[in-house]
């Protein structure tokens, strides 16, 4: 099972990935994450669940031969401004 990781982990591991010279990227050969976010409970406005999304998610990855080493998930509203510090 894949572990999960904060916001700030997803932003330490974005400051440290390198894309490859080369031109041409074989995206079979690449390491991808899942970010997850839920901003709200009214189920009106957000129907899926963060376990939906990184199910779905997994699901994709895995019928397209990608190979998902890292899961983000964020429960935050976004309403308020300056109450996300990953977007300091």
């Amino acid at each position: 099972m894949t572990p999960n990781y904060s916001v700030d982990d997803l932003k330490n591991f974005l400051n440290e990935v390198s894309m490859p010279d080369d031109d041409e990227i074989d995206p079979h050969k690449l390491r991808y994450v899942i970010y997850a976010r839920k901003s709200t409970e009214d189920k009106k406005r957000q129907i899926k669940s963060i376990k939906d999304q990184i199910t779905e998610c997994r699901n994709y990855a895995e019928d397209n031969g990608y190979r998902v080493t890292k899961i983000f998930r964020e429960e935050m509203s976004a309403k308020e401004p300056d109450i996300r510090p990953v977007f300091y």
